[in-house]
């Protein structure tokens, strides 16, 4: 079995794969939202490696992105229509985490005076710079508040992401639909070769360029390049999917070269490699009564847009040790993404259609008033 058997069917284990991930960032969190900042490595995982889980999570999250997005934008039926879908799936949750967080959250735990707080040029910041993230520009503060959180003036520190993620979007679009124009006959294959070989050029800048370097070009460039390597290898994955194959055998034989990985320094890199295959073996794989979770829905994104506003809230409200911090956002992000998966962003992605045929209609009458305005000349 490859991982061409499976990759176009719908019938997997990705939204069970994505919500674990999400809770993963949920528990790394929590220990610098509990404890404070000098505790952002205090996981099992980061104890280990190095790696806290937050970082496991975003990295398995980038992996299936890349593999399921090439695969809308090569597969779908045209630009307009992967655009509208990105935007569909990313903005109608994202807007309104935003939304509650200036207009609830923020003037209940402010320190200033609501005429100051929404007077303040940072509040109507907060709303422009986190909506509008093309620019890459997340702006992490509201005017006084959780100034006196364990983890200070952070409201959402989870939206880092977004504009990454978005940026992968838009490259991939530009080079996909690039290539198509260009190699009408061939672009198939030209797929197959360009994708994995920017994907190579990403690794090999991101291990061999000194990390000191490239934040003293940009200081978010290291982790944006690394992000851009990971989405590239599940981009990689899929371009390539007819040769890959999918067995127990090959993750059992990756995972006993570990060992070796950590002594030549490519641990992190071995790690997201071995991450790949796993996803994708788990994925695809494991079949039968786990595949019923998707019957309940996608809740991944909303647990990963929403728990850190609602960390900070706990952390400003009581004191909680790192259990009850993970097991309280668990169980109350959880509710909010149940409500927010049912109430909005599925059906803000049923009016996908309904959208695209208001758009062609849109550039319809455009094209009709050109003609007519020429033709009146």
């Amino acid at each position: 079995m490859k991982i061409s058997d499976f990759a176009d069917a719908t019938d997997n284990n990705f939204n069970l794969i994505r919500l674990i991930c999400a809770w993963f960032v949920i528990v790394s969190h929590s220990y610098p939202l509990a404890l404070g900042a000098e505790n952002d490595t205090g996981d099992l995982l980061a104890r280990l490696t190095g790696l806290p889980l937050s970082h496991l999570g975003v990295s398995i999250f980038f992996i299936i992105s890349g593999f399921l997005i090439v695969r809308s934008a090569i597969t779908g039926s045209g630009f307009l229509s992967y655009a509208i879908s990105r935007a569909i799936r990313i903005f109608p949750a994202l807007i309104v985490a935003i939304l509650l967080s200036v207009a609830v959250l923020g003037p209940a735990v402010t320190s200033l005076s609501l005429e100051e707080y929404f007077s303040h040029r940072h509040t109507l910041a907060y709303l422009a710079n986190n909506i509008w993230l093309f620019d890459g520009m997340v702006q992490y503060q509201l005017p006084g508040v959780f100034n006196e959180n364990p983890y200070p003036n952070v409201v959402n520190g989870s939206l880092w992401t977004l504009p990454i993620e978005i940026q992968m979007y838009i490259a991939t679009a530009v080079g996909i639909f690039s290539i198509r124009v260009l190699f009408r006959k061939n672009y198939l294959l030209i797929y197959k070769i360009v994708v994995p070989f920017l994907t190579a050029v990403l690794i090999m800048i991101c291990y061999q360029v000194p990390r000191e370097w490239m934040i003293s070009v940009a200081p978010v460039l290291p982790d944006t390049l690394k992000l851009a390597a990971t989405f590239g290898i599940g981009s990689s994955l899929y371009v390539l999917r007819e040769y890959i194959p999918l067995k127990a055998g090959i993750l059992l034989v990756l995972a006993l070269f570990y060992p070796v990985a950590g002594s030549l320094n490519l641990m992190e890199l071995y790690i997201t490699l071995l991450l790949a295959y796993s996803v994708f073996w788990l994925a695809y794989i494991p079949s039968g009564a786990i595949r019923r979770f998707n019957y309940l829905g996608d809740y991944s994104y909303g647990l990963y847009i929403y728990a850190f506003p609602v960390q900070q809230l706990l952390a400003h409200y009581t004191t909680l040790s790192v259990i009850e911090m993970i097991i309280s956002t668990t169980f109350i992000t959880l509710a909010i993404s149940v409500i927010s998966w049912h109430w909005l962003e599925k059906p803000a992605i049923s009016q996908k259609k309904n959208v695209i045929r208001l758009c062609l209609n849109v550039k319809g009458g455009i094209r009709i008033g050109r003609k007519k305005s020429v033709s009146e000349v």
